[in-house]
């Protein structure tokens, strides 16, 4: 005979099963998302670390770079990046959602390495939903701040590695610097180098990413200070102008 214990006994196992069954679909969609183990999220194209507290531009550079030394480089995203980081973040569920309660992300403006002409200011993102807002803060005011990094790969081309394209546009100097920083061996590449890749760049897309279509145009920095790019175009500029890096090892 169904007792009315049993029938209870029933009920709690059909709403545990529920339970798991939702909770297994609910880990199944957050690590579809791309979310990672430590909090950080992969968009497919670009790592971004999980969105921090505030502090100020000065703050948040270094904060970035002590994240670097791992597979690619951290660095505070450009204006472009964010804005597609927003779009992305907003056209997908409850993935904002899931990035704040379950993983301590704090959307608010955050800082971008595009700094505003001719003031002290960075441009900042607002993560409101619905509603791009942009801002151009001061410097020494405190903002959150994600890093970013590529995901696409070093490429071993004969004896030559090649970094993926860097998108944030440096000048000569902090051009040296970012390849310094990767390590024993990396520099700048001679024009004969960029020449050479640029030969047979096609089939080379890993290594630029979701800056392919831009990558092959922009000018790039060599260990001379003269510009290249993969389209063989070489000129000079002023090296305290910004342009684009790729570093070489080899």
């Amino acid at each position: 005979m169904f007792s009315s214990h049993n029938y209870v006994y029933f009920l709690r196992m059909a709403l545990l099963g529920i339970g798991i069954l939702f909770a297994t679909v609910n880990v199944e969609r957050v690590l579809a998302a791309g979310i990672q183990k430590n909090g950080d999220y992969d968009d497919g194209e670009l790592t971004w670390s999980k969105m921090s507290g505030s502090m100020d531009y000065g703050r948040a550079v270094e904060f970035c770079d002590g994240r670097s030394g791992g597979e690619g480089e951290w660095e505070v995203p450009t204006s472009q990046q964010m804005k597609l980081f927003y779009q992305h973040i907003h056209s997908r569920p409850h993935l904002k959602d899931e990035l704040k309660t379950l993983y301590g992300w704090n959307f608010n403006w955050a800082w971008t390495s595009t700094k505003v002409p001719n003031t002290n200011r960075h441009e900042t993102i607002f993560f409101s939903p619905g509603i791009l807002q942009m801002g151009g803060m001061k410097d020494s005011e405190p903002q959150t701040v994600t890093c970013v990094r590529s995901n696409a790969k070093n490429f071993i081309d004969g004896r030559l590695t090649w970094s993926p394209f860097d998108p944030t546009a440096k000048n000569f100097e902090e051009a040296q610097q970012h390849c310094a920083k990767m390590g024993s061996g990396w520099k700048l590449p001679v024009p004969e180098q960029l020449h050479s890749f640029a030969q047979n760049a096609a089939p080379k897309t890993n290594i630029v990413g979701e800056y392919r279509k831009a990558a092959y145009s922009a000018p790039l920095w060599t260990l001379n200070g003269s510009l290249f790019n993969l389209l063989g175009t070489q000129f000079n500029k002023s090296k305290d102008e910004n342009y684009y890096v790729m570093c070489v090892k080899g």
